[in-house]
């Protein structure tokens, strides 16, 4: 019983982790389109160029400076995969606390 739990449970953080991975990796290919960039080209330039051309006190009315801004801190920022990292190892410590508690239910139950 307990090792079909395991593997059970092995199977969600798998599937669990794959999802987050590509979630983040979506979120990363969406912040190089947003300032029309290529994994390897300079960030910083591509964003100081669209600066140059949407800030709003250079006149324009639109919100796309605060999308390249956001798109601009998710590529140079480390927090954003820190924050990746942290959801990851919380799910898998309640994961594993979960797996415990189901072993000394089983235990209790068959002793």
């Amino acid at each position: 019983m307990g090792k079909v739990i395991l593997t059970l449970v092995s199977a969600i953080l798998l599937s669990t982790s794959y999802t987050l991975g590509k979630e983040y990796f979506l979120m990363r290919e969406e912040a190089y389109n947003i300032l029309g960039i290529k994994k390897g080209d300079n960030v910083s330039k591509a964003y100081k160029d669209l600066a140059k051309k949407y800030h709003p006190d250079l006149g324009n009315k639109s919100n796309k400076m605060s999308e390249i801004n956001v798109a601009y801190e998710f590529l140079t920022e480390k927090r954003f995969s820190k924050k990746y990292k942290a959801a990851l190892k919380r799910l898998e410590e309640r994961l594993i606390e979960k797996m415990n508690e189901m072993d000394r239910k089983s235990s209790k139950a068959f002793s």
